[in-house]
C-alpha cells in the first residue's frame, strides 16, 4: 500500500495487480483489508485528526482489480493502527484516541456501525484479526497476546501479531513509508510458546 500515491498493490493468485483507490484531495489512504469473502474490502482515509472506515466492492475485470460502491460506516477522531476483518459482519481497528495513554480494539459491526471497544494489554502496537473472532496483538516488549474467549493470553514472542490463516483468503497489506518502522511486511510470529490454534482456510 503506498500512501501517498493512493495506489494498492495486491497479488491476486497469479500476478500482481495494481488498484486505484479513491481518496478525497488532502486525505491519506491509511490501511486497505479484503473480507474473507474476496469480494469487498475495508479500507481507512485518514484526513487531518479522523480517520474513515468504508467498504467498497473487489472487481475483478479484464485482468484488473478495482474498487466500486465505496460506502462509508463511521468516522472517528483518533489514529488507526491497524484493520483487520474480526468476521464476515465486522472488522476490528486499533486506534488511539486523543488524550488517551493506551490505545483500544474497536470492533464495528458493518450494518449499523454499532461499536465495541475492547481493552488491549498494555502498550499494544498492532493488532490482526482472522474473520472468526479470534483476535491477536503484539506490544512494545515483542510479547504477542491472543483473545477469543474474553481474555487475552500471552501465547509467545514475536515481531508481528499475524494470524496464519484469514477465513477464505483475504490478504493483509499495510501503509509503506521511509521511517515508519510499522511499515513492515506480514511475517508468522516467532513465538517461542506453542502455536495458536486457527479455523479456516486460505
Amino acid at each position: 500500500l503506498n500512501r501517498n500515491s493512493r495506489l494498492w498493490f495486491c497479488f491476486d493468485g497469479s500476478q500482481l495487480q495494481q488498484v486505484n483507490v479513491p481518496v478525497p484531495a488532502r486525505s491519506i489512504l491509511n490501511h486497505v483489508m479484503i473480507a474473507p469473502d474476496n469480494i469487498r474490502a475495508a479500507t481507512i482515509i485518514e484526513s487531518g485528526t479522523t480517520s474513515t472506515l468504508s467498504i467498497a466492492r473487489l472487481v475483478s475485470s479484464d485482468r484488473s482489480l478495482s474498487l466500486k460502491d465505496d460506502r462509508s460506516i463511521l468516522t472517528l477522531t483518533g489514529e488507526v493502527r491497524s484493520l483487520s476483518w474480526y468476521s464476515a459482519t465486522a472488522v476490528v481497528m486499533l486506534i488511539k484516541f486523543p488524550n488517551q495513554t493506551q490505545p483500544v480494539a474497536v470492533i464495528v459491526d458493518l450494518a449499523t456501525a454499532a461499536q465495541t471497544i475492547i481493552r488491549l494489554p498494555v502498550n499494544s502496537q498492532q493488532l490482526d484479526a482472522n474473520g472468526f473472532g479470534t483476535m491477536m496483538v503484539i506490544d512494545q516488549d515483542n510479547r504477542i497476546w491472543q483473545r477469543s474467549t474474553g481474555a487475552w493470553e500471552e501465547i509467545g514472542t514475536g515481531r508481528v501479531a499475524a494470524h496464519a490463516d484469514r477465513g477464505a483468503g483475504a490478504y493483509s497489506v499495510r501503509a509503506t513509508q521511509p521511517g515508519n518502522p510499522r511499515a513492515q511486511p506480514d511475517r508468522l510470529p516467532e513465538t517461542g510458546r506453542r502455536r495458536p490454534r486457527l479455523h479456516g482456510r486460505h
